[in-house]
Formats: C-alpha cells, structure tokens, sequence
C-alpha cells in the first residue's frame, strides 16, 4: 500500500513508537503541544498587545483543512492535539470504533477517527476547528504568508528546541502556506526534527569495556539479535494495531456509503415500478427519472467499490503483519515481555486472523494440517493467503497479468527451509463478473507460472500427495472469521457489522432469532405429527430429501424409500409440501441474513421470505396458520430505519408481496400472453400450459380469454383455471382467475366478446366482474423480470409512435440546428432531441444494412463515420447502446460463416471489432471468444490472418496459435513409428 504523501506518515509512524512510559533512564517524558508549552514567538512576529492578560484571541483567519486528505488531515490532528485532547474531543463528538475501546488505539488512529469523522460530516467541522484554533492560538500561525525570519525561528526550535512541541507547528505552516518554496522548507525541517526524535530515542552509548573473555562475544550477538527481533516484533505489533484501528474506521465509512446506496437503490426501484402504471405521457418522466437516480446508484457503488478496495488494502497489511509476526522466532528468555496492554487481546486476534481460526496462530501457512474430528478420523486442512485472496477479490492485484504473478511472489518466503504450498481462494465469478477481464488476466499469469522452473502449479489432490500433512491443528470451537465475539453475530446486538451508519444498532438479531427459534420449533412439531402418517422415520426422511433438492427426477425414488406404502396423489403431493416445509426453515438460518447491519437489508428481507414460504405451505398442506404469531414476534425487532419501524412492517411491506401462489402464475402467464402467444411453457418451478386462447383488439383495447394449466415442478401441485385479461392501454391491465369448467367458461367468453364486439368497455367491465368475483391481478403482480421486459415492450410501442415525428421534426429543421452551431447559439431543446433520435436511428439502419448484407463493411464503415460526424458538428448525442445489438447479431454470423470454413469471414471479423472500437462502441466478446477457442482446431487461416483475428478478439496470439495446433494433435494424433 502506497504511503500517504508527504510528512504525515512518517510523523505519526514515529511517534506511535515513543511512549511516555517507554522513555528510557534519566530522559524527561516529552510534554505535549498544549500542555503547558508555549511556541516561542519569533523575531519580528506580531505579539499580543502589552498588559494583556491571558492568551491571545482566536483567530478568525480561514483553515485550509477541507481540501486536505483524510490521512493528511489525521497526522495534522495528531500533532495539534495533546493525546488526552483527541480522546476528548472523540467523546465530546460520540464517536467510537466498532470492536474497540477508543482508549486502547494509537494516538495516530484516534486522530484518524477525528479525520475521517471531519471529512464525512459537515456538522462537526466548526467544532474541530474550533477546538484547533484553541490548540494553536499564537497570531504568527494564522492569517498570513509566514516570512523568512520566523520559518527561520521555527526551524531552530524544532532542531535546536524540543522538536515534538513544536513539529505540529511546522506541519501546520507547510498546509497553510501558499507558497511552494515555503511547504518545501517546512517539509525538509519536519524531517530533520523526525530525525532529531529518532536520535533522542536511541540508547546512549555504551562506555569503553576490556576484551571480552572468549564465547562471550557469540553470547552477546545472540542476545542483539534476539532484541533487534524483538524490536521488530513490536514495531510490527504497533503497525498491526495501527492497520486494525484504520480498518475499523474505513468500515464505519462504507456503512455511510452503503446507506446512501440503499437509498438510491430504493428510489430507482419505486420510479421502475412507476413506469409500469403511469400513461404514455408520464411513462417517458418516470423513466428519465428512473435513469437519473440509477446513474446515481451506479456513481454510488463504484464510491463503494473505491471505499472497499481501500479498507481490504488495509485488512491484507494487517493480515500480513499477523501473519510475520506467526513466522517470527518465538522470543528468548532474555528478552522483556512486553508489556500486555501492547499485546493483541484475544478478542482482536479473533477479528483477524484468517481464515481459519486455530487454539495457537504460530503456524506456518504454506503447509497442510491435520484436524481431529473424533473416532479415530481426521481431515487434512490448507490455510489460504487472505491478503493475497483479498487483492485479488477486492483490490488492484488483477490489473494485469504481471501484478497478479508479482502479487502471488508474495506470498513465499526465502526464508522457510522446505517448499511452499501458496494457496489462494477467491469466488469463481471474480474472473470476469466481479472483475471484467480478469479471466483473461488470469490466463496471462498462469501461463507466466507455467513456464517457470521455480514453481509448480497443482491443486490441492496434487498438494496432499507432495505435503502429507504431519503437524496437527486445532479448530477453536464456537468461533468465526467474522465476529469477535464467537457466534455472538447471530442472535445478539455484539457490534459486529457491515452497513451500518454511525448510531445503528443490532438490537433486531436477538427479537429476529427469537422468532424464528419459536416458529422452526413449531413448524418441526408440526411436521413430524403430519408426516407421521405418511413416512417410517420422519427425520431420516427430512435428510434424505437432498437428494429430491439436487435432482428432482428423484421424487418418486425418495417417496418409494421413505413413505409408509403406495401414496395417493393428494398424499403425495403433501408429501413433498411438507419436506419443502422443512427445507424453507433450514434456509431461513442463512448465514448473511445476519451478517449485515440492518433488518430490512437484501439479505434479512431474503431469510424473511423463506420464513414466509415455510408458513404459506404449513396453511396450505395442514391448514394451520402461524403467521400471525411469527408477525407478531418480529414486532419486537427494532429497525434502524424510521420508515421500517420493525420487523413486523419489514414482513408486511417487503416479505408478502413476494409470496408466489400457483395463482399469481397464472396471472402472470395471462398477461404475459396478451402479447406473446404461448410464451410461458415453462415459469421458474412451475409449468404452465395454455389449453386454449381467444384474443381480439378494438380500438385501443385488447381482450383476451385463457384456459391455463398451472403445476408446481417441486411439489406437483396443480390448477386448472380460467382467466380474463383487458388491456385498456399503456401500462392499464386488468386480469380475472376462476376454477375453470368447459361449458361456464364457452358462455363466459361468447359474452365477452359480444359486449367487446360492440365496443362498450363499460360492459365489458361490468360483464368481467360478474364472472370472476376474485381479486384483480395487474401489472404489479408479474415476476420482476417479466415487468421490466412488458415496461420495455410498451416502451418501445410508445416511441415508435413517437419517433416518426421526431424525424419529420428533425429533417424539416436540419439546416437551422446547423445554422444555430455555427453562430453558437443554443440549439432549443426540441431540436436537440429530434436530432438525437434521428440520427441514432440512422446509425441503426446503417449498422442493420451491414448486417442484414445489403451494403458492404467499408460502405457501412464510411456512412457510420459521416454519421458520427454530422452528430459531432451538430452537438447531437447519438445513442451507441441502441447499435449495440446489430454489432452483436452481425458478429455472430460472421462466426458462424467461419466455423463453417469461409477464411474471408475472419477478415470481416476484425475489420467490424475495429470499426466498433473507431466508433467506442462497447461490444461484448465473450459469446464469440468462447466459440472460437473451443474450434481453434477448426480455423484454416494462414498466419497473418490469425494474428488479425486474435488482435481484434484480446487474444494473446501465440496462445490462440498454440491452442489450435494442441487439440488438433488430440484430435488428431500423429501416427507412431513402427519398431524395427
């Protein structure tokens, strides 16, 4: 990690490690700034007035501390403030670290606590620069460019003086002063005076002694190196509480950050949900809306990503810290313990040892372990590189091929005796989903590492059979990598958390696991009294349905081990209910519903609704209703959130509207249907056949009657309904369901269309009420996906409407938006826009033609460009994501084309990825990577031709050359010679 510019870091470095406790013999403890010092005013410096009593007044003089950056701003505070001054002002402003005791941090990240609260909110800021004003009152500070006498004078009181006093002093001239000769002076004096620190820290020497007797030199360079260990192991030691303070800062930030990105988030979901129900006239608002705050979200969570990279910069120097000072030599006799107040307690240690926590952390990483799990068995476990795997999940350490090889280098150690196992963890979608790209920076590094003579690359079969583990380990029980506090995490308010803002608190977890206990306790009472009719062994059933979980063609093989005997159909299928039952109250314990700071978070709201689907099949299979005991329960979980209230409005506002009935597919499948006929064959878990449809159109409103099929693939429950759907326009639906029966539903539909023939809506209304007393189902009852596409599809319906007068407006005004450039007058925003929409619908038959091939690529080439152009002179903003399909539909066949042999189609292919890279468009490659990689064999090209292709497509293109002549030789293996 880059250290923060300037003289901040190594100021606070320095003086983290001299403590008044630790001065050495006869050497006075060092008083800090505002404790009865006083700054020696220099020679020509205005004083205060003569007689004057007391100190002089506050300045009013602006601070420069705004622009400054947090750790910056942290050093300064450092060396403003005594040390009791910083713990006070932390109080005074009800600041804390989550998981520590502000009294036990450095004074260095006290202050940085201050730092980053300055930075992060507005409100405190009078107040800390108050308190600094007070801290620096002497005039010649403030208000002025410092002249040369009194640098000098400063200068001379931190060589000659006594330079902790007064090094605050000089920090603060080099951030006032405007002046870079000035900031350059004072930097230069703030090092001397570190130096002078440095110097008045080390050990007077020693006088003049005889010859030592012989073996007595070997003795006494064993004891300097074992205290030169020592004092690395505390100098780690410090450096390590240091990181953890900051990292528990930098997690209080991204809790305010994550916040503001729930919020976004919130507020693009209720714009999306408004697009669906406002008219055409609204429709084209919401939606600009909606893109507005969703640009917002994505600015918030790149900040968030920025922000995370950050602290896991921090956590892996940490990490590393922990994991030299594991592989240090354990200290000599001869050497003081120290003191156990400087010694990580258990609790911290808990906090960051990674990832596996064990009874003692002296281990060595690089080699397996054996862990007893009784009965006279064991397993074999691997430590994996956390800071490694960290940089490479969350930080830069996947930038290039090259950063990761070096980044991966650093996790050996010349100095272990035996080869090392590096082992590295990270998610599988981190190559490419997390981080775009990194699949194919993956692939650089490997093949870096596989041409090396120094490494081997395996996994961990291989590793087992080369390190046969002969050291054992032990798993400390009841403990976790993310919680201090063992398991604390999961049912109390124990400050572990991530998200959470300044002032929230966990007091939800113990009401929530409270509930939950109670109401698994209940839906287990309940399903072995059911189940016991049905199956031999209950529980041994329950275990068993994995197997129905993992492969649902099973079920049948399951109820045939499990059940009593031959089931019914309706036995059957209560069968199943009842093992999903089960199945939903295991799921509701997920691990992450707990791990977040707030009830009504993605993932709280996710265990909530498998508590909901277990209670929803308990009323359905058994007919007992326990919801509204759980609801009642989860009253008594307070949420950080004023608008949420509790865990009660969280379940009702979050958790039923997302219960799925076979219903509400049907009603999802006849929507869907007024403009896809047969589109949903298959919906998720549920199948849905439609048996029979009658849809007309009159004026602009749509009807349409179903016959629909509905079964549930997981418990083989069905419906057979009939449904009503009317589609007045827009985003207006309305939908009816009933049981369905062949002659009701033939007169219901004869009289539905004869009141629609007849174009009286009225009517029909009244005639569709009549006939299905239910509940309406509208647009805001289809699955998430299936909105967001029908919003798209009307959408597009509504431009098109519009469009045509766009290009009429545009073409019929052309000349004056040009003439209006040209004298540089703005364009009115009705032009604009009928400029935008026009030529972006150029570009779009332009790229259409090429792939449609009516024109060749260098035609296309030269009109897309002239179309660029004239966007470009006209201040036009075409829509490139709007071409972005036509590159990717012309790019498929260009693939096709040469995977069935056509050489020249490679040509084409590089020549459409060039023209799309001229025009940054933003295609993605990995359809047609893919493809090509799997039939490198395949490809006839000669070498110009594939070195082409692989250039346009990111291909390293000796690696594509080398792939291609491998599988052949699989595929095609050359003939052996015969023995003679």
């Amino acid at each position: 990690m880059r250290p923060a510019p300037g003289h901040g870091a190594r100021a606070v470095g320095k003086k983290a490690k001299k403590k008044p406790e630790a001065t050495s013999a006869g050497e006075a403890p060092v008083p800090d700034p505002g404790e009865g010092a006083t700054l020696a005013q220099p020679e020509g410096a205005p004083g205060p007035a003569e007689g004057a009593a007391g100190p002089p007044a506050l300045s009013a003089a602006p601070l420069p501390l705004d622009g400054l950056p947090a750790p910056d701003l942290g050093a300064f505070f450092e060396l403003t403030f005594p040390d009791k001054r910083l713990l006070a002002l932390c109080h005074e402003l009800g600041l804390h670290t989550p998981g520590y005791r502000l009294e036990a941090l450095p004074p260095d990240q006290v202050a940085r606590v201050l730092a980053d609260e300055f930075v992060a909110a507005k409100d405190v800021r009078p107040h800390l620069e108050r308190a600094v004003r007070q801290e620096l009152r002497s005039p010649a500070l403030e208000g002025r460019e410092l002249l040369g006498p009194e640098l000098s004078s400063l200068i001379d009181l931190v060589v000659a003086g006594d330079p902790l006093q007064h090094l605050a002093r000089i920090a603060w001239r080099a951030l006032l002063s405007a002046d870079e000769t000035v900031r350059k002076v004072a930097m230069e004096a703030l090092d001397e005076g570190i130096r002078s620190l440095d110097a008045s820290a080390k050990p007077q020497k020693k006088p003049q002694r005889a010859p030592p007797p012989p073996g007595a030199k070997e003795a006494e360079e064993a004891v300097k190196r074992a205290e030169r260990a020592e004092r690395e192991r505390e100098a780690m030691k410090t450096q390590l509480v240091a990181a953890r303070g900051e990292i528990a800062q930098r997690e209080q930030r991204l809790a305010e950050e994550r916040a503001e990105h729930v919020q976004a988030r919130a507020e693009v979901a209720r714009l999306a949900a408004e697009v669906a129900r406002l008219s055409a006239a609204g429709e084209g608002r919401a939606l600009a809306d909606a893109r507005k705050y969703a640009d917002e979200a994505r600015a918030l969570s790149e900040k968030l990503r920025t922000s995370e990279e950050a602290r896991q910069a921090v956590e892996e120097r940490a990490a590393s810290l922990s994991r030299r000072l594991a592989q240090a030599p354990a200290q000599p006799k001869a050497v003081p313990v120290p003191e156990e107040e400087d010694l990580p307690t258990d609790e911290e240690a808990a906090t960051f040892l990674v990832p596996v926590l064990t009874r003692d952390a002296q281990f060595d990483p690089t080699l397996p372990y054996l862990v007893d799990v009784g009965g006279g068995r064991s397993i074999a476990v691997f430590f994996y590189d956390g800071p490694i795997a960290r940089a490479v999940a969350f930080g830069e350490a996947l930038s290039s091929g090259d950063d990761l090889v070096a980044r991966l280098e650093q996790g050996f150690n010349d100095a272990r005796a035996h080869d090392e196992l590096l082992v590295v963890a990270v998610d599988g979608e981190t190559f490419g989903h997390h981080k775009k790209g990194g699949d194919e920076v993956l692939a650089s590094a490997l093949r870096h590492l596989q041409g090396r003579k120094d490494l081997e690359l395996v996994n961990l079969g291989q590793a087992l059979e080369l390190f046969p583990p002969r050291d054992e380990a032990q798993i400390a029980e009841n403990s976790s990598w993310s919680c201090a506090h063992g398991l604390e995490r999961w049912k109390s308010d124990c400050g572990c958390q991530v998200g959470g803002q300044h002032g929230w608190r966990q007091a939800w977890r113990g009401p929530l696991r409270g509930a939950l206990d109670e109401v698994r306790d209940k839906l287990a009472d309940l399903y072995a009294s059911e189940v016991a009719q049905l199956f031999k062994d209950p529980w041994k059933a329950r275990d068993e349905y994995i197997k129905v979980i993992l492969d649902r063609d099973l079920a049948d093989d399951f109820l045939a081990q499990n059940s009593l005997g031959a089931l019914e159909e309706r036995d059957r299928i209560r069968a199943l209910e009842l093992c999903e039952l089960q199945r939903n109250a295991q799921l509701m314990y997920t691990s992450c519903g707990w791990f977040f700071a707030e009830i009504s978070g993605l993932e709280t709201v996710q265990i909530l609704k498998y508590a909901a689907r277990a209670l929803q099949v308990a009323r359905e299979a058994t007919g007992v209703d326990l919801e509204p005991a759980f609801d009642e329960s989860l009253s008594r979980a307070p949420s950080n959130l004023p608008d949420m209230r509790d865990g009660s409005h969280v379940y009702d506002a979050l958790v039923k509207p997302s219960v799925v009935t076979l219903e509400g597919v049907a009603a999802h499948s006849a929507i869907s249907n007024v403009f896809d006929e047969g589109r949903t064959a298959s919906l998720f878990c549920y199948d849905v056949a439609v048996r029979g449809r009658r849809r007309e159109k009159a004026g602009g409103a749509t009807l349409a009657v179903l016959h629909l099929e509905v079964r549930s693939k997981v418990t083989g429950e069905r419906r057979d309904l009939s449904a009503c759907v009317l589609h007045f326009s827009g985003a207006d639906f309305r939908c009816g369901l009933r049981p369905h029966d062949p002659s009701a539903h033939q007169d219901m539909e004869r009289r539905l269309f004869a009141r629609f023939s007849g174009l009286s809506l009225a009517q029909v209304v009244r005639e569709i009420d009549r006939e299905f007393t239910g509940r309406d189902y509208t647009l805001r009852d289809l699955f998430l996906d299936e909105r967001r596409r029908l919003a798209g599809q009307l959408l597009d319906e509504t431009m098109r409407r519009y469009e045509e007068d766009y290009l009429r407006i545009y073409e019929s005004n052309r000349r004056l938006i040009d003439f209006l450039r040209e004298i540089d007058s703005p364009v009115p925003r009705p032009l604009q826009v009928a400029a935008d929409v026009a030529l972006t619908r150029q570009a779009q038959e332009q790229t259409r033609s090429v792939a449609e091939g009516r024109v060749d690529l260098n035609s296309a080439h030269a009109d897309l460009l002239s179309t660029m152009q004239v966007a470009k002179r006209l201040g036009a903003r075409i829509d490139r994501a709007a071409i972005v399909p036509e590159f990717h539909q012309h790019l498929a066949a260009l693939v096709d084309r040469l995977l069935q042999g056509e050489g020249d189609a490679a040509g084409q292919i590089a020549g459409l990825l060039e023209l799309a890279e001229k025009l940054h468009i933003p295609l993605d490659l990995w359809a047609a990577q893919n493809r090509l990689w799997d039939a490198a064999h395949e490809l006839d090209l000669d070498p110009d031709q594939l070195a082409r292709l692989s250039r346009a497509l990111w291909f390293d293109e000796r690696t594509l050359a080398n792939r291609a002549l491998l599988v052949s030789r699989l595929v095609h293996p050359p003939p052996r010679a015969a023995a003679s």
